[in-house]
């Protein structure tokens, strides 16, 4: 096997050629941390023609950031574990969802500012709104 070198002009147009990872690309840590708080039904939060016991006024929920990743939890009313999966940008938007058993996305969608996230939340016939503050 043959092995060639590279001459310092072609291998520096090489490098400069190769498309990198811009530093905005990067995860962020700024958000990083575990999040606590609760969400609560919004006023438009129930379809008037459906009525049951699913759409509850507020329950706890978690959240932890790592890396830019949004990782939110909390227990339905059969006590099931929901998770909602998603990502932060670096100037504080998150956007996250949940894969419903009939294969549809619920929707969280809201910011974090400082060590607090506010939030609203779809979730099958409910709409809530989520205020978390990092401890």
């Amino acid at each position: 096997m043959q092995r060639y070198a590279l001459s310092v002009p072609i291998w520096l147009g090489l490098c400069l050629a190769t498309p990198g990872i811009a530093a905005t690309d990067a995860p962020s840590t700024t958000f990083d941390g575990a999040y606590r708080g609760s969400m609560t039904l919004a006023p438009s939060g129930l379809n008037s023609a459906y009525t049951g016991p699913f759409c509850v006024t507020a329950r706890p929920v978690a959240m932890v950031i790592r890396h830019g990743h949004v990782f939110l939890s909390y227990k339905d009313w059969h006590r099931h574990k929901i998770h909602y999966r998603g990502r932060v940008s670096v100037d504080g938007r998150v956007e996250a969802y949940h894969r419903n058993r009939d294969g549809s996305l619920s929707a969280l969608t809201g910011s974090v500012s400082g060590d607090r996230l506010v939030a609203e939340m779809q979730r099958g016939k409910c709409d809530y709104r989520i205020a978390l503050t990092k401890r």
